[in-house]
């Protein structure tokens, strides 16, 4: 298996990167690799019909330099063809070509053009106007600025040579939002009416989370703790945090176990730590 299935297999792998450091010590590791593969393939070979030191030790001193012989067999780099299972090809060439032109004309490196995962999203999104392509990961204003005509030209040409309609075009990735949107928005809904449960029901999120968002608008004086827990709890889990000395709530949980969630004792850490700092002031 390792000279049928092993080697093969590494000779397939492609290295994918605009930076030529990590290129460089990608391929001495994949060449390691294989001749490693190459090396143990012919020695087992020596020795299937008896092990002989002295023949073991020919078949590896052979072996060795035939791989040397035979590193002349291409490591598959970008360079040297399109990336494995990449849509539209063509395009990905063209596109690549582009890049090189325009990293030469400036003196640049190919990934201060363009970064090689911003082609793959490219080629797999194709994207019709600016607003999509500014959602490609690497795009931003500058880009958008500097190359969005040439690559929307390339683009919508390659799409109406192929008579590829937008309405067979793959859904652009929704943006992701920051963990600042994100609780905003469970906060968002709180205030409009709905219960946790029913935030992180719609949200997708566990109860837990939800509470965990709620908590940083109670230690921004935004949110009645109240709103969220009765006084009683909220009286026991503080008692808990002020005799421990403590506001480490994995402490708390292992005291509480079962009775309250990692949530509540963050809203509770929350309070406590806004009312010291009005009391601060």
């Amino acid at each position: 298996k390792l000279g049928k299935e092993l080697l093969p297999a590494t000779r397939s792998i492609q290295i994918l990167t605009d930076n030529k450091s990590v290129r460089k010590v990608a391929q001495e590791t994949l060449e390691g690799l294989q001749k490693e593969i190459f090396i143990k393939n012919a020695c087992f070979a020596s020795v299937q019909s008896g092990f002989s030191a002295i023949q073991y030790l020919r078949a590896k001193a052979d072996a060795e330099l035939d791989f040397r012989a035979t590193k002349s067999i291409a490591i598959p780099t970008e360079r040297s063809g399109i990336p494995k299972d990449t849509p539209h090809p063509a395009l990905f060439a063209l596109l690549k070509n582009w890049r090189g032109e325009v990293a030469e004309v400036n003196g640049v490196e190919l990934y201060e053009v363009l970064p090689t995962r911003s082609l793959l999203e490219i080629v797999q999104f194709l994207p019709q106007n600016l607003v999509a392509l500014k959602k490609i990961k690497g795009i931003g204003e500058v880009k958008i600025k500097q190359f969005g005509p040439d690559l929307l030209t390339m683009i919508q040409a390659y799409c109406a040579e192929h008579r590829i309609e937008a309405d067979q075009l793959p859904e652009m990735p929704l943006e992701k939002a920051s963990k600042t949107e994100t609780k905003t928005l469970s906060f968002e809904l709180f205030k409009s009416g709905k219960t946790i449960d029913e935030i992180a029901q719609e949200r997708g999120f566990v109860r837990t989370t939800i509470e965990a968002h709620l908590a940083t608008f109670v230690g921004l004086g935004e949110l009645d703790i109240f709103a969220l827990m009765d006084r009683e709890p909220v009286a026991e889990i503080e008692q808990f945090f002020r005799e421990h000395n403590t506001q480490a709530s994995g402490e708390a949980k292992a005291h509480f176990g079962e009775k309250y969630s990692y949530g509540e004792l963050k809203m509770v850490l929350q309070y406590m730590n806004a009312g010291e700092q009005q009391g601060d002031s």
